[in-house]
């Protein structure tokens, strides 16, 4: 993990990103959230209802697609354009008053008729180790979900010294997430009536 006091601009982003591209995964097994989760790591599994019928689904994708998931006050990714299979990503957050880059690399993606969304997995220049899936669910009945799927352990020594401290900021990404899909979801559908 690097961190700064600046928010990283584009262009450190880019060289960061770049540096990385032929790193391995930290963790053995890799696409492992297609499925049964691995034995050894800290498993969650949330849902957050976002609504029904085919615009909410349509516009619950885009925003996957586009990140928007992320909380804006304290997190980003770069780079935001949709994701593809063995692309970097830097994964910056902020803490203790410091920006925090870490790095994830594209797994897979999804996309059918009642599923889309993407996973990712840490690089060693990551807090955690292991894998993280973010999507959108449509059941039968066309009522759609947000989901986030991940197994991970901690992998950076500060990390490994405060396990219950980064447990903590892995369920508030993940409620704030939820969180945050469901508000763009509501406000997109307030401006289309």
């Amino acid at each position: 993990m690097r961190f700064q006091i600046k928010q990283p601009n584009t262009r450190e982003l880019e060289n960061f990103v770049a540096e990385l591209a032929d790193v391995p995964y930290s963790y053995p097994e890799v696409g492992a959230s297609a499925g049964q989760f691995p034995e050894g790591y800290l498993h969650s599994y949330d849902r957050f209802y976002l609504g029904e019928g085919q615009a909410i689904w349509e516009q619950a994708c885009d925003l996957i697609r586009n990140w928007k998931m992320f909380p804006v006050d304290w997190t980003f990714t770069y780079p935001t354009q949709p994701p593809i299979v063995n692309q970097v990503v830097a994964v910056c957050f902020r803490q203790f008053g410091l920006w925090w880059r870490s790095a994830c690399r594209i797994v897979y993606c999804v996309e059918d008729d009642n599923q889309y969304g993407f996973a990712y997995g840490t690089l060693p220049i990551h807090a955690g180790s292991g894998e993280e899936y973010f999507g959108v669910e449509r059941d039968q009945e066309g009522r759609s979900w947000f989901v986030i799927k991940a197994f991970s352990v901690p992998q950076y020594w500060g990390a490994r010294l405060l396990p219950t401290y980064m447990r903590a900021q892995q369920r508030r990404f993940i409620g704030e997430a939820g969180r945050q899909m469901q508000h763009l979801v509501k406000a997109q559908q307030a401006v289309s009536v």
